[in-house]
């Protein structure tokens, strides 16, 4: 079985581009060998992004720890403001270096196809990444949290990266990077 994935994962990653089915096919497939060869803890964010890409919004544990990451940001700069400070320090939480990183390891690790991380085919795999997560989104349980939920929107242009974050008060916020703003940080 676990050969049969493999073999289906690559067919796949050969692919010249990616659709938006093909890229939650790839999370799926990545997470069915994570949880046959008990590797699941050493790619945390893979997990995250394959349980985000099959949900409608993620409430669970891991979006929890992300949510907490992000809320650590406002709490240290004592304003609810979001100005380019703020989103150098939620560059983990906006960027996908981490992601990418760890979707090289792993295919590397299993001898897949890495052409994925070359940047055309990495900029089809996030923009059509963005248009599955966009307006799914991360919510807190606790109502004693300062940040509610935070959501991917419709990009404006194929390089944009677009989000919301709405506070328990009431108040959101808006925000546009792009991703070579991002790689470059």
């Amino acid at each position: 079985m676990l050969k049969d994935i493999h073999s289906k994962l690559g067919d796949i990653l050969r692919q010249a581009s990616y659709s938006e089915p093909d890229v939650v096919y790839i999370f799926v497939e990545i997470r069915k060998i994570l949880e046959k060869t008990g590797e699941g803890d050493k790619y945390s964010s893979i997990n995250f992004y394959a349980d985000w890409v099959v949900h409608s919004e993620l409430m669970g544990r891991r979006a929890y720890e992300r949510l907490k990451k992000l809320e650590k940001i406002f709490t240290e700069k004592k304003t609810l403001y979001i100005d380019i400070p703020v989103i150098d320090k939620a560059k983990d939480f906006i960027s996908f270096l981490e992601l990418k990183k760890e979707m090289s390891d792993f295919l590397t690790a299993n001898n897949l196809p890495i052409d994925i991380k070359e940047k055309s085919k990495w900029s089809i795999f996030l923009n059509n990444l963005l248009n599955v997560l966009s307006d799914c989104p991360l919510r807190m349980r606790e109502e004693k949290t300062l940040i509610k939920e935070f959501v991917f929107k419709p990009q404006l242009t194929s390089d944009d990266v677009v989000f919301e974050i709405y506070l328990n008060n009431g108040l959101c916020f808006s925000g546009t990077t792009n991703f070579t703003y991002l790689e470059n940080l």
